[in-house]
């Protein structure tokens, strides 16, 4: 896993400065719910002969009414609570929605780190509002984890990718054992420390009829070893949600919102282990948005219905986000 790791950090890398604003975060997960109710749904009344409406009609038409306006208020209040559940417990967000990559909610230091202004990225349409996209260069974002951040607590991490025009195994040169080189760009990840440091990235397959693998890896801690990796056919142009959460004992692995993989490590990682950062990367050729930290735990459920009514890429009558004051 070291070696690995030596890898993606020999990536180029670009490190971006900012300054804190403290401006509200518009919530990751926001819903706009419509109905599709149908006027013709309800029974016409008409004036009977001797010029009053029927009681047994009026009675029938005031069920209708009942029926549907009644159905679509229950149905608005469920997905209100969904909407207000997973607002619950976010400490970091960070959506591009301002054209910056300063956190649009913290619960500590939101502004990135040291670093110099990127080359050739782009904020364009997202997942909600903005989304940041590389160019041939690979962009690393750096904050700081007091506060933000927590493996030794309860949490969660999710975010949007969508892939341009990334890389495969037919694209990298053969080696002397047949099998192509490898490349491991780096999504999410704490900073490297000898203690330890954990992330997940795309492993690229050394076979050409291989697929690729979201490898979520533990490298360095004293007394942990485990990994866990699920194979992915990510092609160009479709957005994908990736949401990892930990208890902090077992870490989950889902993948537009549905479970793929779990590893239960050894022991309690503690954030003293770790070094004091973190990265949010968006790989040379690639989009991202919405990246979202909880301190706590988010439900199967959470994770499928943030991925249907989040997708932009459903048909038109799926309920997509909204900006959330």
């Amino acid at each position: 896993m070291k070696k690995m790791s030596a890898m993606h950090r020999q990536e180029g890398r670009l490190f971006v400065s900012g300054n804190l604003t403290g401006t509200e975060c518009t919530s990751s997960v926001d819903f706009l719910l419509s109905s599709s109710i149908s006027g013709r749904a309800i029974l016409p009344v008409q004036p009977s002969r001797r010029g009053f409406i029927p009681v047994v009609r009026l009675a029938l038409a005031s069920m209708v009414v009942s029926l549907i306006f009644g159905s679509n208020h229950s149905l608005f209040g469920d997905n209100a609570q969904l909407e207000n559940k997973l607002q619950e417990g976010v400490t970091f967000c960070l959506d591009f929605n301002s054209d910056s990559v300063i956190a649009s909610k913290s619960s500590g230091d939101g502004s990135a780190l040291r670093g110099r202004e990127p080359e050739g990225i782009s904020y364009v349409t997202g997942v909600k509002g903005k989304s940041l996209e590389s160019g041939d260069k690979g962009i690393e974002l750096s904050y700081k984890f007091a506060d933000n951040l927590s493996m030794e607590n309860p949490g969660s991490v999710s975010i949007w990718i969508k892939p341009i025009e990334w890389k495969y195994a037919q694209d990298m040169p053969e080696g002397d054992n047949g099998h192509r080189e490898v490349i491991c760009p780096l999504f999410f990840g704490t900073g490297y420390q000898r203690t330890g440091y954990l992330g997940f990235e795309r492993m690229s397959s050394h076979k050409v009829d291989g697929k690729d693998t979201l490898l979520l890896f533990f490298g360095g801690f004293d007394g942990i070893n485990a990994n866990a990796g699920t194979p992915i056919a990510w092609t160009g142009g479709q957005w994908h949600n990736v949401v990892i959460t930990w208890d902090p004992l077992e870490y989950k692995i889902y993948i537009d919102g549905e479970f793929q993989r779990s590893t239960v490590i050894q022991r309690k990682i503690q954030d003293a282990e770790v070094a004091q950062k973190f990265s949010v990367n968006c790989p040379s050729r690639t989009v991202i948005d919405e990246f979202t930290i909880y301190n706590r735990v988010l439900t199967a459920e959470e994770v499928t219905k943030y991925y249907e009514y989040g997708n932009p890429e459903h048909s038109e009558g799926t309920t997509k986000p909204s900006d959330h004051n």
